[in-house]
């Protein structure tokens, strides 16, 4: 592990499949200190990675030869406790792409994993960094809509556009497919982070559409998670093809947040209503992909050299599983389930 002032270049390996190494390699060229050298990958062939990185297809050999400080993990969730356990073993810092992990149980041997090691471990998500999140948070801290009332995200997902894989429609439209789970592991997170802990949930399920509806700590706070796949429609972005959208309202003005993770509309990316005064942000750059990435990396390399603690850890990861598992017991028995009895 990289010392607290230490101005070695800090080495990052890459564990997963269907990793665009060639897109991020150049995110760490351009972070100062840093550099993506070995990528461990279970593709039969990783095409477009470029002659400084090295390829493995063992994890244990990597970590082994690779000269690893650090450790991004975008494997399926089957290796994700295998990938934390042998870093942790080493002392070895690791950034891990949501979710943390298939189920509360994977969940647990993860975290449990990383308390006994000590090391650092950061949950990695465009979103959770997104710059506009980062403003409406502090907005919402400054009262700006008063006291939070309601809080609905939308997960509009489409069967084309985007540039990333597109979706499956037989698994989208599947309705025992737990679309609660990935994408929307992540806005549980996020709904967390912006209006507090989660105390019970009511879900339901469709063909190709899913809906939780959330019951926050704070008295008289509420929520509402809705994933939607519409197979016709057209989601113009960087990634797959899914929007996310968010509007919280208080007792004194709504908040808007649109375009997040892709272009449904032309809109602003957020807007605030206050009593009868209307402010709007709009910064396309600063919220492009590539640019949203680099912060998520940047605050990663800032947690292996010592310089901040992981603004988004396990501990947070583990909430969102329990919420995500309460969810679908929610689903399966036609019933609130409290949060607290799924983390007991």
């Amino acid at each position: 592990m990289i010392g607290n002032g230490s101005s070695a270049t800090i080495r990052v390996g890459i564990v997963g499949s269907g990793v665009r190494a060639d897109r991020i390699a150049p995110l760490y060229r351009n972070l100062p200190g840093a550099q993506l050298v070995a990528l461990c990958t279970e593709d039969a062939a990783a095409d477009g990675v470029s002659s400084e990185i090295k390829v493995f297809s063992d994890l244990a050999e990597m970590l082994e030869k690779a000269g690893l400080d650090a450790l991004e993990i975008h494997s399926g969730s089957k290796r994700r406790r295998e990938a934390v356990e042998h870093a942790a073993a080493r002392g070895m810092p690791v950034g891990i792409h949501t979710p943390l992990a298939a189920s509360l149980e994977e969940t647990d041997a993860v975290v449990s994993a990383v308390r006994k090691a000590g090391v650092k471990v950061l949950l990695m998500d465009p979103l959770l960094f997104h710059p506009f999140i980062s403003k409406a948070k502090k907005l919402l801290e400054d009262g700006q809509v008063g006291e939070i009332q309601m809080v609905r995200i939308k997960s509009q997902a489409g069967g084309a556009g985007g540039s990333g894989s597109l979706l499956d429609p037989k698994q989208m439209l599947d309705p025992d497919f737990n679309l609660l789970l990935t994408p929307p592991f992540d806005k549980i997170m996020l709904a967390e982070r912006l209006v507090g802990p989660i105390a019970q949930v009511y879900a339901y399920k469709g063909s190709a559409a899913r809906m939780v509806s959330y019951k926050f700590e704070a008295p008289g706070r509420y929520g509402v998670h809705e994933a939607v796949y519409s197979p016709d429609l057209y989601v113009h972005g960087d990634g797959p093809p899914v929007d996310d959208s968010i509007e919280i309202t208080g007792t004194d003005g709504i908040l808007w947040l649109r375009n997040l993770s892709a272009v449904m509309v032309e809109a602003p990316k957020l807007m605030l209503k206050r009593k009868n005064t209307v402010t709007v942000w709009d910064d396309r750059v600063e919220c492009g992909y590539d640019r949203v990435w680099a912060a998520v990396r940047g605050h990663f390399l800032d947690c292996v050299r010592g310089k901040a603690t992981p603004c988004v850890d396990v501990e947070a990861g583990r909430r969102a599983a329990a919420v995500n598992l309460a969810a679908q017991i929610s689903i399966d028995e036609s019933r609130p389930v409290r949060v607290a009895d799924v983390l007991s």
